[in-house]
């Protein structure tokens, strides 16, 4: 079944963490989020999330580094995993440095460097 999270947030409000409620509904521009948290001291931040969290923050150019698991599994259709607006080239596409790892059962993890990066004609 489904777990509850360890911590409510009445939790954390009575320890003091810092929170910002967010209407669930409401889209927010990953840079502002990222500027909003850096105003709080928080200058190093893992984005944890689906195919529209994760993708937004990579058209927005405000991830430094990405990792990409691939694992051998063949599951027909299914989600999107990473959706960025098209590009007319390839030297308009991103090529980060990347380290590879293989993990137990053939997962490939790959760790993508973007550090600044825009897209291979740099």
């Amino acid at each position: 079944g489904v777990q509850e999270p360890q911590t409510s947030l009445g939790t954390l409000i009575s320890a003091g963490a810092p929170v910002a409620e967010v209407m669930p509904w409401l889209l927010l521009a990953p840079a502002a989020v990222l500027h909003a948290l850096a105003e709080r001291g928080l200058t190093r931040v893992l984005v944890e999330g689906g195919a529209t969290t994760v993708s937004g923050f990579l058209a927005a150019g405000v991830i430094d580094r990405i990792a990409v698991l691939v694992a051998p599994m063949i599951i027909g259709s299914g989600p999107i995993g990473i959706a960025l607006p098209p590009i007319d080239r390839l030297d308009g596409a991103l090529r980060p440095a990347v380290e590879v790892s293989t993990l137990a059962g053939g997962d490939v993890v790959f760790d993508c460097d973007l550090g600044g990066l825009q897209n291979v004609a740099k």
